[in-house]
């Protein structure tokens, strides 16, 4: 009888110990799948400023997490250059540079002046080139056709131009100058169509006696969502700095000045054409009695799917009317129908508008 009673206890205890450990399995899958779950990115298109739809609050909390990870990985990247980089080649001539940047892929350092020859240099998908204190290219042409992931960083573009084109996609141009040449050449950098472009920490030297801009957004042909670009902490100094025919565009903490010796060839800092949305924050106007802005809108008020925007926030000055000039095509000749009370679509990533003390250094690499 005593034997039995001890089996049964045992029994009972042992069937205890199932049971508990079968009700901490559960709650531990559980707990496993939820934080699984919670680790999966959301749904989140960062190549695209242009996402006007607004998602719900706790959507957008998710997203908010999701972009501050991935900006702690890009700035980590950015740093720590040779940790992230399949293959590094260092370029010390133009041969070496025109054979290693048609293989995608490569990651280029620049350590010494390159002579383009007159010829046009295409970058290939995923190609990154940093550039070492000495690197600049001149007399030659920079062009991405339909590329995407190029990243271009720390190099001088002396008389050099940049073109980006065919629905190009996540270009980062960064710590970059962009000046002109003996000849009179301007380096200018255009993006004439491209999703998830961000142009940052550039300086764009414009000469006093140039027409052309020093950044070309958009084309005619497009609207301006195929025209999307983030450009921040750059500095412009000289005439036609920044222009655009169909873009989204969000501009902030840059400063833009006229050069000295412009007095009377002065032109404009920006230029908004038809179709084009400005969201501008946080930039400085050294523009003195000279303008700010010129606008060419063909477009009338009743094509308001053409029709230009602006927004601005903590401008310095703000944009006034009588900061404006117009061109003989502009509609309205009116700056109050163009500026817009809000922004015109919603910022897919974060960012802050404060002033950097050194804009376009490449010290920061």
């Amino acid at each position: 009888m005593l034997i039995l009673e001890r089996l049964s206890k045992e029994f009972r205890i042992k069937i205890s110990i199932v049971i508990f450990l079968f009700l901490a399995l559960q709650v531990l899958g559980c707990n496993t799948t939820s934080s699984v779950a919670s680790a999966l990115p959301s749904i989140d298109n960062i190549e695209s400023i242009g996402n006007i739809e607004s998602l719900n609050p706790a959507d957008e909390i998710a997203k908010a997490d999701t972009k501050s990870d991935s900006k702690k990985i890009e700035k980590s990247e950015k740093t720590d250059f040779h940790k992230v980089a399949k293959k590094v080649i260092r370029i010390s001539n133009a041969e070496q540079l025109f054979e290693e940047v048609c293989k995608a892929e490569n990651s280029l350092i620049i350590e010494c002046p390159i002579d383009l020859e007159n010829r046009i240099l295409f970058l290939s998908n995923g190609i990154t080139i940093i550039g070492e204190e000495a690197a600049v290219l001149y007399n030659g042409v920079v062009i991405g056709e339909g590329v995407e992931n190029v990243r271009l960083k720390a190099l001088t573009f002396w008389g050099c131009p940049l073109t980006f084109s065919a629905s190009c996609k996540s270009i980062d141009v960064s710590y970059c100058t962009f000046s002109g040449d003996e000849n009179g050449i301007q380096s200018s950098l255009t993006i004439l169509k491209g999703l998830g472009v961000e142009i940052s920490y550039c300086e764009f030297i414009g000469e006093d006696d140039s027409q052309n801009p020093l950044v070309m957004l958009g084309e005619r042909n497009i609207i301006a969502s195929e025209c999307q670009v983030q450009l921040h902490n750059c500095t412009f100094e000289g005439n036609a700095s920044f222009q655009s025919k169909a873009a989204m565009v969000h501009l902030y903490n840059c400063s833009f000045s006229y050069l000295e010796e412009s007095e009377e060839n002065f032109r404009f800092m920006l230029a908004p054409g038809t179709a084009s949305q400005y969201i501008i924050e946080n930039c400085l106007f050294n523009s003195g009695e000279k303008p700010i802005l010129c606008y060419f809108d063909v477009s009338a008020t009743s094509y308001a799917g053409t029709f230009s925007w602006i927004y601005q926030n903590k401008c310095r000055p703000e944009i006034t009317d009588d900061k404006c000039i117009y061109d003989n095509s502009d509609a309205l000749k009116s700056f109050k129908h163009h500026l817009s009370s809000k922004k015109m679509w919603q910022i897919p990533y974060q960012y802050t508008l404060e002033m950097e003390s050194r804009v376009g250094s490449s010290a920061a690499f």
